[in-house]
């Protein structure tokens, strides 16, 4: 019902490194200062990245449901995530999958580290740091967003097989300080020669400073309830050291899939592979229509038939109703036989981009950090919003190629009183609802800002298997088995039991 070679391989793989088990797997993804030197960076980095890219957007029912969780999605007829009904295989390669590129990062930086300076420089290893170092920040956040306490400062010691976990505080705040070290170590006129390997940036130093910076502003918003401080030091270094945070579209860290073999994962999953298929959530849709939303035509279009509209959250649909995914995000051959378990997208962008991180997100942090105050930005917190909403929207339709006036949509669109910030009465939710939005295809950001923000209103469905929404995944089973003792520590670190409805750290409303 999936990509059985990409699902089974990352599991266990994934598996391997989170356990510190000595298996062979092990020790051929982790730290081995004895074989090492012997790897080329060139040729370990586009592996990390798709591996990351191909996890962090997918949607597939055995390792990523992010997207329906963030109710972005509704499923058609296997239901049991959008009834909150999490399978201990999901859990398990989720987080398992997060961990495999992480051990990957630590393996090739490790590489890089032992070479000789006069094979490689001090400022080329520096260089390189900054690449696995914002790859594994943004790797290890999604891991502790999804479980709170988390293996991180012991996780890859090739010596100890049962790693202790941090809490969420304490990583957060070490991933902060990690970034805010490489960025501040880098010469950007290094050149490490990565034109083709490196898939997102082409080598281009600034723009890696640029992505780490903006993952240190988005860690330091999250933690801006409970800690502050914190946030207020790391977003002001984010903003206005060492190159600053993403200023325009230009600068979106984005991976860009190929037609063949290496064609976007929707595709890979949804038609190459047995997922079952998903529809607009009604979450979603429905916001979009009230608000008159141009993006709703970006996102969505008709069907084969010329049908439209959502599934609503939790329940099951048919494809003889509902919109599908445009097909310019992602795309499926030319519709044959129809059958229940056939998905219905159709001749589409099999090398639409995937999105790590993009400057819209960013301007919503911002906003963000403008309404609380004690920031030291400029823009008021309107501009920011302004500027977060335009962003997204211009992005989606240069990719869709939408051919309706954009200027004008936009303007007509942020006028709306439903929209315009200065009439909204709360306008942290204002903030959230429409980062919320343009977060589309990034499943897991978008579920954590939901929890964070409480933005969007998300739904109940009626056959809910909890009674309230999830508010984080449960500890994996294996872990559970493998790692007990260490788990059963990692608990107690938590707000409540290990169950779904325990609040993460950063999580204060």
């Amino acid at each position: 019902m999936t990509n059985l070679k990409y699902i089974t391989r990352s599991l266990i793989l994934g598996i391997s490194i989170i356990l510190m088990s000595c298996t062979n797997d092990f020790e051929s993804i982790n730290t081995d200062t004895k074989k090492a030197t012997s790897i080329d960076g060139k040729f370990l980095l586009p592996s990390a990245q798709s591996t990351l890219i191909n996890h962090y957007i997918n949607y597939d029912v055995n390792s990523n449901v992010m997207g329906v969780q963030a109710q972005h999605f509704s499923q058609y007829n296997y239901t049991d995530e959008s009834n909150f009904v999490f399978r201990d295989g999901l859990l398990d390669s989720y987080i398992g999958n997060y961990y495999y590129v992480a051990g990957n990062l630590v393996k090739l930086q490790t590489a890089i580290d032992e070479k000789p300076e006069a094979i490689l420089s001090t400022d080329k290893k520096n260089a390189w740091r900054l690449i696995t170092a914002t790859l594994k920040a943004f790797t290890i956040q999604h891991v502790t967003d999804a479980n709170g306490p988390a293996m991180y400062s012991k996780a890859f010691d090739l010596k100890n097989k049962t790693p202790e976990y941090d809490s969420q505080q304490e990583i957060y705040e070490t991933l902060l300080s990690e970034l805010y070290t490489v960025v501040s170590t880098v010469k950007t006129e290094t050149n490490l020669g990565l034109e083709s390997q490196d898939i997102i940036y082409q080598g281009d130093l600034m723009k890696w400073k640029k992505f780490a910076n903006s993952i240190m502003l988005r860690l330091a918003m999250r933690v801006s309830d409970v800690a502050p401080a914190l946030s207020i030091e790391y977003t002001n270094k984010a903003v206005n050291e060492n190159g600053g945070v993403f200023t325009s579209n230009v600068d979106n860290a984005l991976y860009q899939y190929l037609s063949s073999p290496d064609a976007n994962i929707y595709y890979e999953s949804i038609l190459d592979g047995w997922s079952p298929p998903i529809a607009p959530s009604s979450t979603i849709y429905d916001i979009q229509t009230k608000n008159k939303d141009p993006r709703k035509n970006m996102y969505w279009s008709a069907t084969y038939w010329g049908d439209e509209g959502a599934v609503k959250y939790g329940e099951k649909g048919d494809f003889w109703s509902g919109s599908i995914i445009n097909p310019q995000y992602v795309g499926n051959k030319t519709i044959g036989t129809y059958g229940k378990y056939y998905s219905i997208f159709y001749n589409g962008k099999q090398d639409a981009p995937g999105i790590f991180m993009d400057y819209a997100e960013v301007e919503f942090f911002l906003a963000e950090a403008a309404l609380r105050g004690g920031y030291d930005l400029t823009g008021t917190a309107k501009e920011h919003y302004n500027n977060g909403v335009t962003a997204s929207i211009e992005y989606n339709a240069e990719l869709v190629s939408y051919e309706g006036d954009v200027a004008s949509e936009i303007a007509t669109y942020l006028a709306q009183d439903s929209i315009d910030f200065e009439k909204a009465t709360d306008k942290m939710y204002r903030i959230g609802e429409e980062k919320w939005v343009a977060l589309l295809f990034q499943g897991p950001e978008a579920w954590a800002e939901a929890r964070r923000l409480d933005a969007p209103t998300m739904s109940l469905p009626k056959q809910k298997e909890m009674s309230d929404l999830p508010m984080r995944l449960v500890f994996p089973v294996r872990e559970k088995i493998l790692n007990g003792i260490n788990v059963k520590e990692a608990a107690s670190k938590l707000k409540s039991s290990d169950n779904f409805t325990t609040k993460l750290w950063w999580d204060t409303k």
